[in-house]
């Protein structure tokens, strides 16, 4: 095939679609139905100066679906090409625009009904320490790491923070080490690393499997182990602007008595979130612990201490408060054999409908020892009690 021509059927769909998107609209009367703008001074559509530079890349892929072996060029860039640009829109502002043509008009609109009439207004603060990071904490500030979490809170309006304190330059806080005391996270420490840390794939195995499950690879460079354990639930209804859930403060769980496909089996009285974290679950199974560094001082805690019930606080997940930082993760020494296994609906980048991690200790053949921790089944990572056999 002709590369020239082919990128220029790539070219001229993707510049019909932007045009389709932010120019290109029917005026029709009201009350006689009529077409109003039927020549191209009136129906506006994309021209030379409008247009962007538009870089193609070809992957020569043989799929043999016909008899010719002929695929569609023009149209399959034509058709994504205007959600791509309102998906740009809405990770550029957190603003969805819901009609087309997306006109300057239609695009202030959106942005003037958003949170109050205008965008969230931040103030950017690089720590450099530990302490300066807590100096700069006030009810109105929010931690930020690999910042996957935040940023969708942000765009779903779940938070609106006054100050974003980015800690993710902070020295030593990314290392991974073992000693007599056992393996040593720090929260910086991003899933890619913990996955393929060669003592943690040799002696922690579920840890390293719960981290090369999650989300995709780009995310996985990005998000930090701190920010996956304290990550908000990923309910519809809790992340949509439409209700206001107990954990937003209203007095209705909308799961219980609707959609509630991915939801908890145990413990969803008051509220059915599942907690959303998959490395949580073999850090609870090896019985992990968690530094917590304040203005106070430090403190330690189990991690299944870590989570808190929606009957314990409807409100919140963990323990931590405004001023909490997490500064390392431990798991004691064990010699457990791991493992984690998660389902989803698809292979690819997916939410779990169900994982878990099981720990074992082992005398020869027989097992002395086992803890089994289920995810995507309960608000927190559950524990059920074994009973032993009789």
């Amino acid at each position: 095939m002709n590369p020239l021509l082919l990128e220029s059927q790539i070219n001229g769909g993707v510049l019909q679609g932007i045009s389709y998107a932010l120019y290109e609209n029917r005026v029709l009367d009201r009350n006689y139905g009529f077409m109003l703008n039927t020549n191209l001074e009136q129906y506006k559509i994309l021209g030379s100066r409008e247009t962007p530079e538009i870089k193609v890349h070809i992957i020569e892929q043989y799929l043999g679906l016909s008899s010719t072996d002929a695929g569609g060029i023009g149209e399959p860039a034509k058709i994504p090409t205007a959600a791509a640009l309102a998906n740009a829109f809405y990770n550029a502002t957190g603003v969805r625009i819901r009609e087309l043509p997306m006109r300057p008009a239609a695009v202030l609109a959106a942005l003037r009904q958003s949170r109050g009439g205008s965008m969230n207004r931040f103030e950017w603060f690089d720590a450099t320490s530990v302490d300066q990071a807590l100096a700069a904490m006030n009810s109105d500030a929010v931690f930020k790491a690999g910042g996957i979490g935040l940023l969708d809170l942000m765009k779903d309006g779940i938070t609106s923070p006054k100050r974003v304190v980015n800690i993710r330059n902070l020295q030593g806080l990314d290392q991974i080490t073992e000693d007599t005391q056992g393996l040593h996270i720090g929260p910086l420490a991003t899933l890619t690393q913990i996955e393929e840390h060669p003592t943690i794939r040799n002696k922690y195995i579920a840890i390293s499997e719960a981290a090369g499950r999650a989300a995709t690879p780009q995310i996985r460079n990005m998000a930090s182990i701190g920010g996956n354990l304290a990550q908000r639930p990923r309910c519809w209804y809790f992340r949509s602007e439409d209700f206001q859930c107990r954990k937003k403060g209203g007095k209705h769980c909308f799961a219980q008595d609707g959609e509630n496909d991915y939801h908890a089996i145990f413990d969803n009285r008051t509220c059915a979130m599942v907690h959303p974290s998959g490395l949580a679950i073999p850090l609870v199974a090896l019985d992990a612990r968690v530094e917590i560094t304040s203005p106070k001082g430090k403190r330690e805690v189990r991690l299944e201490d870590f989570f808190i019930s929606p009957d314990q606080d409807v409100m919140r997940e963990n323990i931590l408060q405004s001023d909490d930082l997490i500064t390392g993760i431990t798991v004691p020494p064990t010699d457990a054999r791991t493992a984690y296994y998660k389902i989803g609906e698809k292979e690819s980048f997916d939410w779990p409908i169900a994982d878990v991690a099981v720990a074992l200790t082992m005398q020869g053949s027989r097992c002395s020892k086992a803890t089994v921790v289920l995810g995507a089944a309960a608000p927190y990572p559950y524990a059920p009690k074994l009973r032993r056999p009789s």
